[in-house]
């Protein structure tokens, strides 16, 4: 924040820092002053989506849910049908639980199977993040047939399966491909170590979560990933300082207070 502040003072114009000191108190858990600074930053950047999405959020993660979607509801306008305006919306709406919202705003932009291929996995992402598996599986498997080497939905769709533990030798296999088209990508290095721990081979899985870890040591969720590896072959200290930044990470994707109660569980266990 600190550093966000200063470039802020710099370039008190400049959107794109207003919007990373926004993130960063968002993700700090403090909302009030997220939109304050979207808000303030609004002034001069009026109609900017990526303002706007922080702002919203912040109000959802508020507890002012209906405020802030009613906000960037009139905000975003008849914008609606350009794709940039309608992926914020469906942001935003995800964020308050509106799921059938969300896909709705994307579905707009192209139908139940869009031939755009970034419509098209916004739209799957929609249907993963409503539970609606088969249906993202059915995008997803749509943007593959026009492009094979579509890395991004290869390593969505593997890990959305392997996640749940649906046909996760398949999943592993979809998540190589991606990992074949770019190779050391973190997130793709995660899903793969999550797919072989769920096929219960986590002293292979250890070295690719390592790696992402080491990447992206921000992520929850790929520290908590992390930390159920290292668990399952006995390191458990390990598994605990994991979980511990874990904790203190961007916090997406992840169930905190469950993350808290394994947490101590591991403590326990360690002693």
């Amino acid at each position: 924040m600190r550093t966000f502040e200063r470039a802020r003072r710099l370039l008190p114009d400049a959107a794109p820092v207003a919007v990373a000191l926004a993130q960063a108190h968002l993700q700090a858990g403090q909302y009030d002053q997220a939109q304050r600074v979207a808000r303030d930053a609004r002034v001069i950047a009026k109609d900017d989506l990526a303002l706007l999405r922080v702002e919203a959020i912040a109000g959802v993660k508020a507890g002012r849910s209906a405020d802030a979607v009613g906000f960037l509801e009139r905000a975003i306008g008849d914008r609606r049908s350009q794709p940039d305006a309608a992926f914020v919306l469906a942001d935003v709406y995800e964020v308050a639980g509106r799921h059938d919202d969300a896909i709705k705003a994307v579905s707009a932009l192209g139908g139940a199977a869009p031939a755009d291929d970034a419509v098209a996995f916004r739209l799957a992402a929609a249907y993963e993040a409503a539970e609606r598996v088969p249906d993202a599986e059915r995008v997803f498997r749509a943007i593959l047939a026009r492009d094979p080497l579509h890395a991004n939905a290869l390593n969505f769709l593997g890990y959305m399966l392997a996640e749940r533990g649906l046909r996760v030798g398949d999943a592993l296999s979809l998540i190589e491909r991606a990992l074949a088209i770019e190779p050391g990508n973190p997130a793709f290095l995660d899903s793969r170590g999550w797919a072989l721990f769920k096929l219960g081979r986590a002293a292979e899985a250890e070295e690719p979560l390592r790696r992402a870890t080491t990447a992206l040591r921000g992520s929850s969720v790929i520290q908590s990933h992390y930390a159920e590896v290292l668990a399952a072959v006995g390191k458990r200290q390990d598994a605990a300082s994991a979980l511990e930044l874990a904790l203190n990470g961007d916090g997406q994707d992840v169930d905190r207070p469950a993350l808290e109660r394994r947490l101590r569980q591991l403590r326990q266990r360690a002693r």
